[in-house]
Parts: structure tokens; C-alpha cells; sequence
């Protein structure tokens, strides 16, 4: 390796750790926190699902309250107010999300006089059969064939508007009345702001059929023309949602929107009332479910500030893999820089050999004092045997003088496998004139242990022929540190 090259050379490792670190650091991060996201996105959805299993039980609670009023109307010819009463008590006290429950008979245009009657002996003095004014006034009926006044409906207090309601007199009422008569099933309404409301709240109508025979009849003709009337709840929707909300902060995070599907695109909201659609695109879960022959779109979202994605992960792997690159930068660095300092001295000191050897090579014994001057060992081979070596050499191979290397080769002296090695290096450095970089390995001492140098070598010409010199110095210990210190 030449001085000039070394510098260079050093810069590209250093360069090239410093990229390696931060292109590991950066992979790192961006593999974290994908895994961030996919856990956040995991935790939200359990919260979604949750939130959607209770929304769905709460619906299903509120509908088998219905059904299970329209069943006793089924096996009861004739149910009194008072009896209503009774029987809608317990499911209104514990449910706050019916805003009332009703009884709206059939009643055909000659019959009109005699139900309304029937109500003033019970003590409603003004009952009459109503319908609702685009104004919003409430006016007494027109005359039609047929009416589905509510003639029962509890609680009384804060539902007396509805009490002689003609739900036929309204469009959104009387098209789901007829698919409810029609397929004998429950049928629910679209949005309503109900005339009872006093709530920032839409609410739903759910009608279950009551007929005359008690049982489901085969015809949609037969239905019509058995027709009692309907039971029907008075949903409150909102209401309904909030009861449904799972408990925990975590939860309280998130919002929920409800679109009716089968709605016209104009009045499909059904929760909240004044609903901001700007939803977040990154966490959304949508479920459908069917509520009384109509299809809720149901969606849950994170609320603004709800923190969704926490990083501390990545950032912290982003910041210990710099933390790294910048240790393992500096301890390549300081190998480096103490690589080029030993040899840079090998150089120097071959070169002042060499030199030294050109000025005093008639003179023996000025030139074994030279090499003796040498703290490194340095052994001198002419003609495939050694001629010289100094004082540090005889320390290093642990021989009691130099006579004891004498006439020895180089590869004599070296680790056994790397003998071949050697000859083949000195071999090449008899034929011309050229330096054998600095480089770690291991010779044999007299005693037969191995010791681990760093050894260069060089070679010039002469008129008796090719001098190779080789410079050792003895890292055994230097390494047995660098083995404790990586373990």
C-alpha cells in the first residue's frame, strides 16, 4: 500500500460506513413504522368491531321490544288503554332510545266517528283523527278511505302531538305501511324529525303488522284484507347510539356516522344529525347491517386529536442507529489512522535503511550497527539465506545470538502454513526490485511458540545479485487485548 493511495483509500471505507449506517438506520425506520401502522390499524379496527357488535345488539334489543308488544296484540282481540299502558312500561323504563311505543289500528272511513268516540270516553276530550299541514300545523284529517290513526301511545307526556296521527296521511309512512302489510315482516321508515321530537335528533318508525286472524297469512291480498292495525316503535336514533358507546377512553375516540342506503341521497343521514363527512383516509371501518328491511351503512372513524399512530418506535431506532453509525465511524477511523502511522513508519524506516544500506555496502560492520539501531527486527536474506539480523530479531525469535539465524531462510521461521506462502513472496522479490505491503502474521520461535507480528518487506538489486529485507514487529500482546476487548 503506498502513502499517497492510503489516504484516499481510507476516505471510501469511512464513506462507505457512514452510508452503510445510514441506509440501515433509514430501512429500519420505515420497517418499524409500517409495523406502527399496521398495530394501530389492528387496535382500531377491534375498537371498530366493538363498536359495531353493540350498535347491532342495541338495534336488535330495540326491535324484539316491538315484536314482542305486536305478539300480545296477536293472541288479544281487544287490548284497553290502561292494559297498554301496562304492558309498555317496563320496555320504556329500560330503554331510553324509544321515545314512545304505539297502537295504530286499521280503521276504515265509516269507522272513524266510533274510534274517536271510543278515545273521549277515555278521557281524551279533544282526540280526533290529525294529519300535519306542510307548515306544520296539525289539522284534523281529510276524509280518505282508510286511516292508521296512533290511538294508543306511551308515554303520554311529551307524545300528545302524535296521539290521532294519521301515519297514512304522510308519504314516508304510508310507502313503508305497505310493505310492512304486504311482506308481514317489520318494516322501518326512513329519517323523520318526529312531531314529538324536542332533540337535535332524527328518529325511525319500525312497524310490525297485527293481524286480525293472528298468524301470518300466505297472500299479500289475504294480508290486506286481515289487516288489525300495527304496533310500532318510535326509535330515537341518536339516542340508540349513544346507548351503544363502549365504555373506555379508547373507545370515546371514536365517532360514528349512520347513512340509510335505501334513502334518496339527499336524506340518507341518520347520525348526527349535522354529520362532518370530512373523515380521516387513513382509519375507517364501514359495516351494513339491516334494520327492519332497510340497510344502515355504518361507519366508525377516530376522532379529531385522538392520537392513533404512536412513533416512538421508529424515531427511536432512527436515533440509535445514527447514535451507532457515528461510534462505529469513529472507532474504524481511529484503526485506520493507526494502520497509516505503522505504515507510514515502516516506510519510513525501510527507506532509511535502504539508503543507508546503498551508502555503506563496503562497509559490514557500519552497516550491522545500522540495523542493530532498529527497535523493529529486521533480518536481511542474499542468495536464499539470511546474512544479517539485529539485536531485536534474536529478542523476537528467542535465540541466544544472531550466528543462530544465520544462513536460515525467511520461510524457515515463519508459522508452518504460511511457508509456502513466503517462498513464493520472496521468490517474487529476488526477481526485481519492489516493497511487500504491511501485513499481519505469525512466526515461530526457538522454542516452537507462535508469536503474531506485522511484518513489511523490500528488495533492490546489487551486483552480486538480489537482497530481500523484511521488518517485523512483535502485536502479540496488542492482539491478545483486541481479543478480550471483542469478545
Amino acid at each position: 500500500m503506498s502513502p499517497v493511495g492510503s489516504p484516499k483509500r481510507h476516505l471510501f471505507a469511512l464513506t462507505g460506513a457512514i452510508l452503510l449506517g445510514l441506509a440501515i438506520s433509514v430501512v429500519l425506520f420505515f420497517a418499524i413504522r409500517k409495523l406502527e401502522r399496521q398495530n394501530a390499524q389492528i387496535f382500531f379496527e377491534r375498537l371498530a368491531q366493538e363498536r359495531f357488535d353493540r350498535l347491532e345488539g342495541n338495534v336488535a334489543l330495540n326491535l324484539n321490544d316491538i315484536v314482542s308488544l305486536g305478539s300480545y296484540f296477536d293472541d288479544t282481540k281487544a287490548i284497553k288503554r290502561q292494559e297498554f299502558a301496562r304492558l309498555t312500561a317496563p320496555l320504556l323504563g329500560q330503554n331510553r332510545a324509544i321515545q314512545a311505543l304505539e297502537w295504530a289500528p286499521n280503521v276504515p272511513n265509516e269507522l272513524r266517528r266510533s274510534f274517536e268516540d271510543d278515545a273521549h270516553r277515555d278521557g281524551l276530550a279533544t282526540f280526533q283523527f290529525t294529519e300535519c299541514l306542510p307548515d306544520g300545523r296539525m289539522v284534523g284529517a281529510a276524509e280518505r278511505r282508510n286511516y292508521v290513526p296512533v290511538f294508543f301511545v306511551e308515554p303520554l307526556q311529551g307524545n300528545e302531538k302524535a296521539l290521532g296521527f294519521d301515519l297514512l296521511s304522510n308519504a314516508t309512512r304510508r310507502e313503508t305501511i305497505r310493505r310492512s302489510t304486504d311482506s308481514g315482516k317489520l318494516g322501518a321508515t326512513g329519517r323523520i324529525t318526529l312531531v314529538q321530537e324536542t332533540a337535535d335528533q332524527y328518529g325511525v318508525l319500525i312497524f310490525r303488522p297485527v293481524y286480525r286472524t293472528g298468524v301470518l297469512l300466505s297472500s299479500e291480498k289475504e294480508r290486506r284484507e286481515a289487516l288489525s292495525g300495527f304496533v310500532l316503535g318510535v326509535i330515537r336514533v341518536g339516542d340508540m347510539v349513544e346507548t351503544a358507546r363502549v365504555a373506555g377512553s379508547a373507545a370515546r375516540s371514536l365517532g360514528l356516522i349512520i347513512l340509510d342506503l335505501n334513502a334518496p341521497p339527499s336524506e340518507r343521514l341518520l347520525y348526527p344529525k349535522n354529520a362532518n363527512f370530512g373523515l380521516p383516509a387513513d382509519f375507517r371501518s364501514t359495516r351494513t347491517i339491516s334494520v327492519a328491511g332497510r340497510n344502515w351503512q355504518v361507519t366508525v372513524y377516530p376522532l379529531p386529536g385522538a392520537s392513533t399512530v404512536a412513533h416512538w418506535n421508529s424515531w427511536t431506532a432512527m436515533v440509535t442507529g445514527l447514535l451507532l453509525t457515528a461510534l462505529w465511524t469513529g472507532y474504524l477511523r481511529h484503526g485506520l489512522d493507526r494502520h497509516s502511522a505503522i505504515e507510514r513508519t515502516v516506510t519510513e524506516r525501510t527507506t532509511a535503511l535502504h539508503e543507508a544500506l546503498g551508502s555503506l555496502r563496503e562497509s559490514e560492520a557500519r552497516y550491522r550497527k545500522l540495523v542493530d539501531l532498529s527497535p523493529e527486527a529486521i533480518l536481511v536474506e542474499r542468495k536464499n539465506a539470511i546474512v544479517a539480523a539485529n539485536k531485536a530479531a534474536v529478542e523476537l525469535f528467542g535465540v541466544s545470538s544472531a550466528s543462530d539465524l544465520i544462513g536460515g531462510r525467511l520461510a524457515d521461521f515463519v508459522s508452518t502454513g504460511a511457508q509456502g506462502g513466503m517462498d513464493e513472496a520472496v521468490k517474487r522479490m529476488y526477481a526485481c526490485e519492489m516493497n511487500l505491503p504491511l501485513q499481519e502474521g505469525q512466526v515461530r520461535r526457538d522454542d516452537g511458540v507462535l508469536r503474531d507480528i506485522e511484518v513489511a518487506a523490500s528488495s533492490f538489486q546489487e551486483s552480486c545479485g538480489g537482497v530481500v529485507q523484511a521488518v517485523m514487529r512483535d502485536i502479540t500482546e496488542r492482539k491478545v487485548a483486541e481479543d478480550g476487548f471483542n469478545p
